[in-house]
């Protein structure tokens, strides 16, 4: 509901009056010898709520000021001061009731004259609906459960609502009419009137009413209202209106009891949204079928297909409803013009608008050609002797012929998935029984995985060992037919152990921050840090619920940084139930001030220039897989080059080097890596004597 505030209501006003017209508060002062305004309008009952104030001129007055109170609630409405003429429109409403209305002049020169003898008046304007607000002059809405609001003047008592249906009531007429009978339908058919209380106590966050400074509640005025179910029971929800068309009157009570006139009709159209359109996916069928939830009270239903980038409908077609059905349904049909059907609305149907049948009288689905497809259904109520209502367009839904599913999951964190069991998600293809995933794990004899699923999530049931994966996934129908395979996705897996990101392989650190990539599930990490020759359980801290571990707070008093040495650091996952992950693969690094160096060698390429004494047999082929019935794409064998012919530096490309880095990296033993990198370090790069 709408609400403004208002500080005090009758009774509270009376019991602090101090004053009820401006003649008690002037002093005489020789002006009760002045000419004074008659007051001329309003007078009598009045249904404007912003009536014209008119009074009597008076002689050598330059201005004029007015003067307003409500004697239902006892409080000033209106003062207004300088008022050039005899006459005064105000902006706002009035307070509805009885009034009371003094006006005085100001006198050229200074002075002014005693204030008029009192009129009063009695305001009792309709009020004036203002929604629910939609779309277009009929004020079409989606929400079944729409906000009445209205303007009125101020401290009406309540207000009287009366709802018709004016769809039911012309159901009733035509029902009546069938049978013969003349006499006008019930209301109780097709209206309801409702009560709604003004001025009701503004509530706290507590519930508990708000009070002004002199301890009296504060009132708000009340300028909408929600259909409820049942107008007796406040807890049984709001009314569901169906499609179809109604009509709002409104009219106030004020605190005299004062019944003002009925305001003006406002109709408004209530038309849902169709829910849940289907195929929203690529779809096996060539003529898919096009599908939604029903709408309440919907006699048709308008569908809308289009092509993208093509302006205009594609299909356009209006259907009957079916009764008591939860969803409706339709084909893309063929017209008689061979084309898909696209009614014009006109009511004149020529051949592109009328369906082609079969022998047996069905209409002949139209065969889509390949691409994309949006389409939009809206809820229809008409009839004979009914008003046309069409309801708001659903959103937009879209489907396409034939394609491959498209792989959204697992996501790489910093380019791993560290999942012991990874869950792989593709988008869905219409038409589907099942769909077949095929898994090839890098260096390995393929395939490494075929699985399937009825649904569009497949969970590895066993640890997925660390390694390089490429992953594939195609849809299978009911008929055997399969959809293209889906673009291959590529995921480096952990086995279930965090990666070590900071410090890096080598770094020289003092005060080092341990980070490392985040174990899907994992309730803490365990961290190992072993000073090499040292100290081998140097650090060992569990418990830590984030993905980083600062050992020595530079910042701390007598802070010390590392001692020189080599320093190796493992970290596992602890998972909420006590087990406990893999380690990581250990990184090393050397602890000490550290010193910048101005020639660095890449790392790539200074792996890449150790001879690792390997036979061509011993060395691991690069094997790039698809699935054997992929298009053009068929499996190929690289065996790695081991002629004596050194490729000049300009072919080794970055790939390559890491092809050979992955192949030394897969071969050596961790610490024979780290011996034969510290050589590379020790080795003046610059001196060929040994060679």
């Amino acid at each position: 509901m709408k609400f403004t505030s208002r500080p005090k209501i009758r009774s509270a006003a009376r019991r602090r009056l101090t004053s009820g017209s401006p003649a008690e508060i002037e002093t005489l002062e020789g002006r009760l010898l002045l000419t004074t305004p008659e007051i001329l309008t309003p007078t009598g009952t009045v249904t404007d709520a912003t009536p014209e104030f008119t009074w009597q001129a008076v002689a050598n007055a330059e201005s004029y000021d007015l003067w307003v109170t409500s004697l239902e609630t006892y409080e000033t409405i209106m003062v207004e001061r300088g008022i050039v003429g005899t006459s005064f429109t105000p902006t706002n409403d009035l307070s509805l009731g009885k009034i009371r209305i003094w006006a005085r002049a100001n006198l050229m020169g200074g002075g002014t004259s005693a204030w008029s003898s009192a009129e009063e008046a009695i305001i009792r304007s309709a009020p004036v609906v203002t929604g629910p607000a939609g779309q277009g002059p009929r004020h079409l809405t989606a929400d079944t459960t729409p906000e009445i609001t209205w303007t009125s003047g101020t401290v009406a008592n309540r207000f009287q609502i009366w709802v018709s249906d004016l769809t039911a009531k012309a159901v009733a007429e035509v029902a009546a009419a069938a049978t013969g009978v003349t006499t006008p339908v019930d209301t109780s058919l097709y209206a309801q009137q409702y009560t709604v209380d003004n001025l009701t106590p503004l509530l706290d966050a507590n519930g508990d009413p708000v009070l002004d400074s002199f301890g009296d509640p504060v009132y708000q005025e009340v300028r909408s209202f929600v259909l409820p179910a049942d107008p007796a029971d406040p807890t049984a929800g709001d009314r569901e209106l169906g499609t179809g068309r109604y009509a709002v009157w409104i009219r106030s009570i004020d605190q005299s009891g004062r019944i003002s006139s009925w305001s003006a009709g406002y109709t408004f159209d209530v038309g849902a949204m169709p829910q849940n359109l289907w195929p929203n996916s690529p779809s096996f069928e060539d003529s898919p079928t096009l599908s939604w939830n029903s709408v309440n009270r919907a006699t048709h239903y308008e569908v809308y297909v289009s092509r993208p980038g093509i302006a205009g409908p594609f299909f356009r077609y209006t259907l009957p409803a079916t009764a008591n059905a939860a969803t409706h349904s339709t084909k893309i049909l063929q017209s008689q013009a061979g084309t898909p059907i696209v009614d014009n609305g006109d009511g004149v149907l020529t051949a592109g608008e009328t369906p082609k049948l079969d022998a047996d009288g069905n209409p002949i689905p139209y065969l889509l050609a390949n691409g994309d497809y949006n389409f939009w259904v809206r809820a229809v109520n008409m009839g004979e002797g009914l008003p046309s209502v069409y309801g708001v367009w659903s959103s937009t839904t879209s489907f396409s012929t034939l394609v491959g599913p498209t792989i959204t999951a697992p996501v790489a964190d910093q380019g791993f998935v560290t999942a012991a069991l990874p869950t792989v998600e593709w988008t869905p293809i219409h038409g589907a029984a099942r769909y077949e995933i095929l898994v090839h794990k890098f260096n390995s004899r393929p395939p490494f995985l075929e699985a399937t699923s009825t649904t569009t999530t497949y969970t590895f049931t066993e640890t997925l060992p660390q390694g390089q994966y490429t992953i594939w996934v195609r849809a299978v129908d009911t008929r055997g037919d399969f959809s293209p395979w889906s673009a291959s996705y590529a995921i480096t897996a952990t086995g279930g152990r965090p990666v070590v990101t900071s410090p890096t392989e080598s770094e020289v650190v003092d005060f080092p921050v341990f980070t490392w990539v985040a174990v899907d599930g994992a309730a803490s990490y365990e961290i190992w840090v072993a000073h090499l020759g040292v100290d081998f359980t140097f650090i060992n801290v569990d418990g830590i619920t984030g993905t980083s571990y600062t050992p020595i707070d530079p910042q701390a008093p007598n802070a010390q940084p590392l001692n020189n040495g080599d320093y190796r650091i493992w970290v596992r996952a602890i998972f909420a139930d006590g087990t406990e992950g893999p380690w990581s693969s250990p990184v090393t690094f050397v602890g000490g001030v550290v010193v910048d160096v101005e020639e660095t060698q890449d790392p790539v390429e200074l792996l890449a220039s150790v001879e690792v004494g390997l036979d061509a047999a011993e060395l691991p082929s690069v094997v790039r897989w698809v699935p054997k019935d992929l298009p053009s794409q068929q499996p190929t064998v690289e065996i790695a080059d081991t002629s004596d012919t050194d490729p000049e530096s300009g072919d080794l490309d970055e790939s390559a080097v890491t092809t050979i880095v992955d192949a030394a990296v897969n071969v050596l033993p961790s610490d024979v890596l780290a011996r034969i990198a510290q050589q590379c370090i020790d080795t003046e790069w610059w001196d060929n004597s040994a060679t």
